[in-house]
Order: C-alpha cells, then structure tokens, then sequence
C-alpha cells in the first residue's frame, strides 16, 4: 500500500470514531517514516498519542490536549 493511500484510510478510519470517543484529541496525523523499538531493534512502533498541555488558570481537562500519530514506516517492516 503506498502512502497516499495508507493515509487516506486512516483518516477515513479517524472520521467514522464517535465524535465523543475523540474529545481532548485534535487530530489524527501519518508520517512517513518507520519508528524502531530504543532496545529492540526487531519490534517497531506503530503509533503514538503524543500530549502537551496548554496554560490555563483552569487547570482541568481541557489543558491537555492529544494528537494521534500513525507511522506509515512502521506498518511495512
């Protein structure tokens, strides 16, 4: 599968969860390389959830915020 194709599926697959099941996420993002493993160098990560939080006087949920990262790479090792 290339990757125009990879990444055209995946933010389909984004796009059918449930709108509620993505709050505090901003988006879904695909990059091309291939993530290894620090200690083993077999086992590849496929994704992450990466978070940073944002200033607020509130200091609740809503300063967190999340983004879901796939790596293309990964998949096809």
């Amino acid at each position: 599968m290339k990757f125009d194709e990879f990444e055209r599926a995946a933010c389909a697959d984004w796009e059918r969860i449930p709108v509620e099941y993505r709050a505090g996420v901003d988006g879904l993002v695909v990059e091309r390389k291939a993530v290894p493993h620090p200690s083993l160098p077999e086992i590849y990560t496929l994704g992450e959830c990466l978070t940073e939080s944002y200033p607020s006087d509130y200091g609740g949920p809503d300063t967190t915020r999340s983004l879901v990262v796939l790596y293309y790479g990964s998949f096809f090792r």
